[in-house]
C-alpha cells in the first residue's frame, strides 16, 4: 500500500489533479507553482513499512517577452514650489528595469526633491522649480530591447506671473523713394517674452536677406528699398499662448512723385505751424540722395578699384589703412542715413536763403527748426533712413 506526504502534510488523492498508479508512480498533472514542496512516500505491507523523500520545484514555462508600458505618464502643470508625480508601469520577461529621463539627460536620484519608487515606475518631484520644466522620459528595457513614454511638466514661477501680450508699436502706413533705408516700427511685451515676425503680402520674411533686418525690438529695416519692396507688411507677435499682429503698407515713389502729392502754394497759404522751409523738403531730400550716393560710390571706386591697389610700400599701406577706417557694410547704411539727413537741412537753407529777399525776415538768425516743422523734420529722417526720436 502506498501513501504520499506534502510538507509534512497527507496527500489526499481525492484532488483530481493528483493520482497514485498500482507501482507506487504520484502523478501530478497540471503542474502549479503551488506544487513545489518536500514529498515523502510511504510503502507498508504486513511484513513492515518503508519510506522515501523528494523535493519537488515547478518553475513555469513563461516565454521571454519584450518590454511593454501599460500605463503612460500625462502631462502635468504646477505652481513653483508644489508637487507632481508621474507613473509610468511595464511589463516583460525578464521584467524590465525603468529609468527616467529629462530633456535627454538621466534623472539623478539623490533621496531628496526627486525620488523614485515602486522599481521605478514611480518618479515624484517635490518642492518644484521652474528649472525642472522639460520633457520627462520613462525608459523600460530588458535584453530584448527598450520602449519609451514621454510628458511634460510645466513649472510656473510664481515670480513672474504672466502677462498679457500687448503690442506697444505697430507698423504704419509709409512711402519712401527709391534707394532709401526705412524702418518699420513694431514692438511689443508681455510674458512670456514675445517673438515677432514679419509677413510681406503674406510670406514670412528672413533676415537672411541682405537688405532686411529684423531688429532686437522687433523693428524692420529694409536697406536700398526698391519697386519690389512695395506691399502690405504685418507685424506679428506670438509668445506660445497668444497671437497679435498688425499691418501697414509700404509704397516706393519718387521724391518728385511724392512732392508732387502736397500742393504748396506760397508760405502764407501754408497749413498753420508750417515753416518757411516746408515748401523744399523733398526736392531737397532727391538732391541730397543723388549727391551722397555720388560720393559714396566715388570713395568705393577709389578705395577698392584695382588701379589703387599698386604702388610702392608706402603708398599700399597708407591705402590699406583707409580701408581698414573705412565703415562696413551694416554701418555704412547708418552713416549713409546721417549724411543724407544733414544734406537735405543744408538744400533746404540754401532754397530759403535764395529767397530770403521775398522774407521781412533775417536769414541769418535761423535755425533748422525755423526753417522745417517738426512733421517735415521726421519726414526727412523716415525717408533718409535716420530714426529721429
Amino acid at each position: 500500500m502506498f501513501s504520499f506526504n506534502k510538507d509534512g502534510g497527507r496527500l489526499s488523492t481525492a484532488h483530481s489533479r493528483y493520482k497514485i498508479e498500482e507501482n507506487g508512480t504520484l502523478v501530478i498533472t497540471n503542474a502549479q507553482l503551488g506544487d513545489s514542496g518536500h514529498y515523502r512516500c510511504s510503502a507498508s505491507n504486513y511484513l513492515g513499512r518503508a519510506s522515501s523523500a523528494a523535493r519537488v520545484k515547478v518553475n513555469l514555462n513563461i516565454p521571454e517577452a519584450a518590454p511593454r508600458i501599460t500605463s503612460f505618464p500625462r502631462d502635468a502643470s504646477i505652481n513653483e514650489g508644489l508637487f507632481v508625480e508621474f507613473t509610468c508601469v511595464a511589463s516583460g520577461h525578464p521584467y524590465p528595469d525603468v529609468s527616467w529621463w529629462n530633456n535627454n539627460r538621466l534623472v539623478e536620484f539623490d533621496g531628496g526633491r526627486i525620488q523614485v519608487s515602486n522599481g521605478g515606475q514611480h518618479l515624484r518631484i517635490e518642492d518644484g522649480k521652474a528649472y525642472d520644466s522639460g520633457l520627462y522620459t520613462c525608459r523600460a528595457q530588458n535584453r530584448l530591447g527598450y520602449i519609451e513614454a514621454s510628458a511634460k511638466l510645466e513649472v510656473k514661477s510664481s515670480s513672474t506671473a504672466s502677462v498679457p501680450l500687448e503690442l506697444i508699436t505697430v507698423p504704419h502706413d509709409m512711402v519712401a523713394p527709391p534707394g532709401t533705408t526705412v524702418q518699420l516700427p513694431c514692438r511689443a511685451e508681455g510674458f512670456p517674452r514675445p517673438e515677432i515676425q514679419w509677413l510681406k503680402d503674406g510670406h514670412v520674411m528672413s533676415s537672411e536677406r541682405r537688405r532686411f533686418d529684423i531688429r532686437p525690438d522687433g523693428s524692420l529695416v529694409v536697406q536700398n528699398v526698391t519697386q519690389e519692396d512695395e506691399g502690405m507688411y504685418e507685424c506679428v507677435a506670438d509668445n506660445g499662448h497668444e497671437r497679435k499682429s498688425a499691418q501697414a503698407r509700404f509704397s516706393v515713389r519718387s521724391a518728385r512723385e511724392i512732392s508732387n502729392a502736397f500742393t504748396y502754394t506760397s508760405v502764407d497759404d501754408a497749413d498753420p505751424g508750417s515753416t518757411i522751409g516746408d515748401q523744399f523738403v523733398l526736392v531737397a531730400l532727391e538732391e541730397a540722395l543723388v549727391d551722397v550716393d555720388k560720393a559714396l560710390n566715388s570713395t568705393l571706386d577709389h578705395l577698392f578699384s584695382a588701379s589703387n591697389r599698386g604702388g610702392n610700400a608706402t603708398s599700399s599701406s597708407r591705402e590699406l589703412l583707409r580701408i581698414f577706417r573705412y565703415p562696413p557694410e551694416n554701418q555704412r547704411g547708418v552713416a549713409r542715413a546721417a549724411e543724407v539727413f544733414e544734406r537735405t537741412l543744408d538744400l533746404v537753407a540754401e532754397k530759403v536763403k535764395s529767397i530770403d529777399d521775398h522774407s521781412s525776415r533775417s536769414f541769418s538768425n535761423f535755425t533748422y527748426q525755423d526753417l522745417v516743422s517738426p512733421y517735415n523734420l521726421e519726414l526727412i529722417g523716415n525717408l533718409s533712413g535716420k530714426r529721429i526720436s
